[in-house]
């Protein structure tokens, strides 16, 4: 199980639509965007996520197997 950090978790419980984060490396913005995306896929029926990011290798390197190893 993945324990979230206190400054994570303040981004996670903010309401708003859009959120807009500075911060660091090691800060776990990845494992914090694929997190939500699997809450969200699974939260309801029909409902659609993705991952951006400048290129699409770019996603595939910095996401894809996270994905594939907490989707499962």
């Amino acid at each position: 199980m993945l324990n979230l950090t206190p400054a994570q978790t303040k981004i996670v419980n903010d309401p708003h639509r859009f959120r807009v984060v500075c911060c660091g490396r090691r800060f776990g913005k990845t494992t914090l965007s694929v997190l939500e995306l699997i809450g969200k896929a699974i939260s309801k029926d029909d409902i659609q996520v993705a991952y951006l990011s400048t290129t699409h290798q770019q996603s595939k390197d910095i996401a894809w197997l996270m994905l594939k190893r907490l989707g499962y």
